[in-house]
């Protein structure tokens, strides 16, 4: 899939507390008479329904053969009518090259449009696009400044943008008190990446006060909703016993295996994981 689209989807399955207009289409039809409606809807000029018939031939559900001319078609309609949704994709569709040659240029154009109707995904969109010079010239003060706005509007992963960027120090100055305060705010709202990053300053006090028992509540909550990554660290935790945890090898166990099972398996992955589980037992690594 998509990198756009995965990054969309974090954003989407993220804990935002306050409500915003949902990126994609809330269904599709499921019966041909749903179908009819929803064209004779569009027919009539209804945006939602017009963004909602762009989206079933983008994505060729519902029925309907793909066809990217037809989505971008009926997406410049909705967006005629005031979709900001139907203007975002049509830069996804420009930047992404779907169905079109790319052309990150007339992307951003859409980008900027979409934003201009407060879509919070654009104005992320924007910003990664400065960060990376792509359509526009590369200019990280003016990503931040799209980040920021994005953020306002509580998308997590704009959050987690403005952190990355304060954590590296690359083309910003380096501020790590700065990435934990975006990094929190992510993972506040639920958002997998942001508790990771936020435990790891906590691990190494960076930004924030050494913190071991910090660090493992969160990979703890991360891990407790599948974040392979986290499982690791809870698991080495409670080999270890750290943050507080005392040494529990059935725990210890029990979040390494799930880590594992979670990567792709090869020899060498199968070797470090007995390595580490003979540490666990207390046996002589192999």
């Amino acid at each position: 899939m998509l990198v756009i689209v995965a990054l969309l989807f974090a954003h989407l399955t993220a804990a935002v507390p306050a409500p915003q207009t949902p990126l994609y289409p809330l269904s599709f039809p499921s019966t041909p008479e749903d179908l009819e409606r929803v064209r004779q809807s569009a027919g009539r000029g209804e945006a939602q329904d017009e963004f909602t018939l762009g989206f079933i031939y983008l994505l060729g559900v519902s029925g309907v053969e793909r066809d990217r001319a037809a989505a971008l078609a009926w997406f410049r309609k909705a967006s005629e009518h005031g979709s900001g949704q139907a203007t975002f994709f049509i830069g996804v569709v420009y930047d992404q090259g779907q169905g079109v040659p790319a052309d990150h240029v007339e992307g951003v154009k859409w980008f900027r449009a979409a934003a201009a109707q407060g879509n919070d995904v654009a104005e992320f969109r924007l910003g990664r696009a400065y960060e990376l010079g792509e359509g526009v010239k590369k200019d990280v003060a003016e990503a931040i400044n799209w980040y920021r706005r994005s953020a306002a509007k509580n998308n997590s992963v704009a959050e987690n943008m403005l952190g990355d960027l304060y954590a590296a120090g690359d083309d910003v100055a380096q501020d790590y008190a700065e990435a934990a305060v975006w990094y929190r705010l992510s993972a506040d709202q639920g958002n997998g990446y942001g508790k990771m990053k936020l435990a790891e300053l906590y691990d190494k006090g960076l930004g924030v006060p050494k913190d071991p028992a910090q660090a493992v509540a969160n990979y703890r909550a991360e891990a407790e909703h599948g974040g392979p990554i986290a499982q690791y660290e809870i698991g080495l935790a409670y080999r270890d016993g750290l943050g507080g945890l005392a040494r529990d090898p059935i725990e210890a166990h029990k979040w390494l295996d799930a880590y594992f099972s979670s990567v792709q398996p090869s020899p060498q992955l199968d070797q470090v994981k007995q390595m580490l589980l003979d540490k666990v037992d207390g046996r002589q690594p192999r």
